[in-house]
């Protein structure tokens, strides 16, 4: 399989970059066509954005819970192949997921 490089790290296959251009092209398309101008334009653009929007603060979320992991504590504390204790800061874990709460109750309301 074949990729495109955009990045050092980051590269999609071909037939994904091939179906975003007709994507892009489609919409091309659509706009040339004064898709603007459409009855329920607008509504169709507000629930595209929310979702959007939505997918933005779930990701964050989860890089933020990601990054509080990759500092946390791990413990052995019944002694090998015992299970494991891992430890973290919890207050913070709760800061990210009410920082996530109040973005998700905001994006509701648009």
């Amino acid at each position: 399989m074949s990729y495109r490089d955009f990045h050092p790290e980051k590269k999609i296959p071909d037939y994904e970059w091939d179906r975003i251009q007709r994507k892009l092209a489609k919409l091309k398309a659509l706009e040339d066509a004064g898709v603007e101008n459409w009855d329920m334009h607008d509504i169709a653009l507000k629930q595209w954005q929310y979702q959007v929007n939505l997918e933005d603060s779930v990701q964050s979320t989860v890089d933020d819970i990601n990054d509080l992991l990759t500092e946390a504590d791990v413990d052995e504390p019944a002694g090998h192949g015992a299970g494991y204790a891992i430890s973290f800061d919890e207050k913070e874990l709760a800061r990210i997921l009410e920082r996530f709460y109040e973005n998700h109750s905001k994006l509701r309301m648009m």
